[in-house]
């Protein structure tokens, strides 16, 4: 399961977790499920990018770190992913850095 909250407007969060994908836009009020075409919904770790708040990150178990670059509709695998398991604790794309990486 992942919480993140947008950098770019605290009032957006997100939810992901295991058959769970879901935006609020009102600070948790009301809460809507992210249509999307990543491999499965079991979503371990997600972040946004804090100086693109359209460029999403996603970790899929048993399926690899995922990019998408509108909001979160349209997901492309990174074509460079950990060789061994990757347990999330906290991931968070450093500004002006591509990529994230997950300790493990």
């Amino acid at each position: 399961m992942a919480i993140a909250v947008s950098p770019a407007d605290r009032a957006t969060l997100y939810v992901a977790g295991h058959d769970v994908f879901l935006i609020s836009r009102d600070d948790g009020q009301t809460w809507q499920p992210v249509e999307h075409d990543l491999p499965g919904t079991d979503l371990h770790a997600f972040a946004q990018d804090p100086t693109d708040p359209q460029r999403l990150y996603a970790l899929a178990a048993g399926a690899g770190i995922f990019a998408s670059i509108d909001g979160g509709r349209r997901w492309s695998e990174l074509p460079s992913q950990p060789t061994r398991t990757v347990q999330p604790s906290t991931w968070q794309p450093r500004r002006g850095s591509r990529s994230a990486m997950i300790g493990g």
